[in-house]
């Protein structure tokens, strides 16, 4: 999605933000943000976002980089420095990544939500600990919704092109996170 002009860009995570069941009222935040952004992006006389961009949006407009530094950044500044990365990881990877999952469901295509629920009861039959039972669950119904924002909705669709852009999706996490990911994707 880089050759995705802004606006456009914006749109089309609006509507993955819906998707994903992200209440109204987040949703008008993040269109609020967005719009900063995009006069930005039109004073500089660009139409597409770079993480640079992104970078140089919070420098001038909040002074990120000197109140990081600083160590005085405030949960507001943080808050938008996540509207920020949130465009660059939707426009690398077509998903909203590094989300809190509190909502239940982050699956709508029932063939998703009948393979989890057999999963999760084989790692059941398996004997796995909770812990891991709950870890699995938790990393395979990521993996899928990840696959579903892809707009794949059969598994049989599934390829080692969606399985990679996933594994991508964990870049910036720690070497531990990763690991447990892959351990748990491989199960």
């Amino acid at each position: 999605m880089n050759n995705v002009p802004l606006r456009e860009l914006t749109v089309l995570l609006e509507q993955e933000l819906y998707r994903l069941h992200y209440g109204r009222q987040t949703i008008k935040y993040y269109r609020r943000m967005w719009e900063h952004i995009i006069a930005f992006c039109d004073s500089e006389g660009v139409d597409h976002f770079t993480e640079d961009l992104g970078m140089r949006f919070l420098d001038r407009r909040y002074n990120f980089s000197a109140l990081e530094k600083a160590g005085t950044l405030t949960q507001s500044i943080v808050n938008v420095f996540r509207v920020v990365r949130m465009i660059g990881d939707f426009q690398q990877h077509g998903s909203v990544l590094r989300r809190y999952y509190k909502h239940k469901e982050l699956l709508h295509h029932d063939g998703f939500k009948a393979l989890l629920q057999k999963y999760e009861h084989h790692c059941r039959q398996k004997g796995y600990a909770r812990v891991t039972q709950k870890h699995y669950g938790d990393t395979s119904e990521q993996f899928l919704s990840y696959v579903e924002s892809q707009g794949i909705k059969h598994v049989a669709d599934i390829t080692g092109k969606q399985v990679a852009g996933y594994i991508n999706t964990l870049l910036g996490y720690t070497y531990k996170t990763v690991e447990l990911h892959l351990c748990a994707l491989r199960a």
